[in-house]
């Protein structure tokens, strides 16, 4: 769950931070609000293509952060784990930079990442539906996700991963050994 979001120089958005809480949390307000600039800050921050465009008038760069507080046994932490990335004692902090040049920095828990990590870890964090876009539950990886959840499978879905994963190895291995 994103509980904290930071955005400077986004558009019209000179500086803004705003606390969710737990539960629904819903952004309401007029027209030309900035609404829509809050979802996008959101996901350029979930690996979203963002350019010097966004940026507000005069500002030599953008920048978003977000805290997101994370269920146990996620997943989220086996992933960062296959990026090399420390998982965070305090939920995972993304970051992600935007200058005037266009370049595009994104940072995952502190460590600098590719825009690809960012948005594998985006997958897993959240979903932003808009008009015409897909959701998650047309992907099985998706289907798949939210059944596990439901039926309360995460410690055996950690199991299986963790039974998969050293037999990827042993079979490496034994390929190895074959070729000697």
């Amino acid at each position: 769950m994103l509980s904290f979001l930071k955005i400077e120089s986004l558009a019209i958005i000179d500086s803004l931070s705003v606390e969710f809480g737990a539960g629904l949390n819903a952004l309401t307000g007029e027209t030309g609000a900035g609404k829509s600039i809050i979802v996008d800050a959101v996901s350029l921050l979930l690996g979203a293509r963002g350019d010097s465009t966004m940026l507000r008038t005069g500002s030599d760069r953008l920048s978003i952060e977000g805290v997101f507080e994370l269920e146990p046994r996620s997943g989220i932490a086996a992933l960062l784990e296959t990026m090399g990335i420390e998982a965070g004692a305090d939920g995972l902090i993304l970051r992600r930079e935007v200058t005037a040049q266009g370049r595009s920095r994104a940072f995952i828990n502190g460590t600098l990442a590719t825009l690809q990590q960012l948005r594998e870890i985006g997958e897993s964090l959240a979903d932003i539906h808009g008009q015409h876009e897909h959701q998650s539950l047309l992907r099985p990886e998706g289907q798949r996700d939210a059944l596990d959840h439901f039926g309360g499978l995460a410690e055996a879905v950690e199991a299986v991963r963790g039974a998969a994963s050293v037999l990827k190895g042993l079979l490496s291995e034994r390929t190895r050994l074959r070729c000697m």
